[in-house]
């Protein structure tokens, strides 16, 4: 079966285990990688692990979670079993803390808040051991989010990525 399936029962692992359990073929990551890899607090501490350098992060899994001491604006908050945009929220003040955290917390029990770090967006993928060319993804206005990602017209996709913005 060639799996096209996104989000919660498509990336998290729960497809890849009821099509195992049945005998059926899949394409992509096993339950295991797939449960991982979908669970962004779970992909940390493996990076964390490996020595892969990641952006500074806390959990929260309260609304009432006060602003953690040590920290600046601004943030990333994210849904910790969600699409890579479900749910995010941009913090550029503390005061907008509590208000972003509950609407975060409305997608999942748990919310990983980041360090913001301004960049461009890339994806490879890798397909039988081998990667691919990077994309770069550009939203035509503001940042890549949940209503840009599946939405034609509001983001580009530069294959190779250029080399520098322009």
């Amino acid at each position: 079966m060639f799996l096209a399936l996104h989000g919660t029962y498509g990336e998290d692992g729960q497809a890849q285990a009821r099509l195992e359990k049945l005998g059926v073929p899949y394409t992509g990551c096993d339950p295991e990688a797939s449960r991982v890899a979908f669970d962004k607090v779970l992909t940390k501490q493996r990076c964390v692990a490996a020595g892969v350098p990641t952006a500074k992060f806390a959990v929260f899994d309260a609304p009432g979670a006060t602003w953690p001491m040590g920290w600046q604006p601004p943030v990333v908050l994210k849904p910790v079993r969600q699409g890579s945009s479900v749910g995010l929220q941009f913090v550029d003040r503390v005061v907008d803390f509590s208000a972003a955290l509950t609407e975060a917390l409305r997608h999942d029990t748990q919310v990983l808040m980041e360090e913001r770090i301004v960049g461009r967006e890339t994806t490879v993928a890798i397909l039988d051991g081998q990667a691919l060319p990077v994309v770069e993804v550009r939203p035509k206005e503001g940042t890549y989010d949940y209503t840009k990602s599946p939405t034609a017209g509001r983001t580009e996709y530069f294959v190779p990525h250029r080399s520098s913005r322009q």
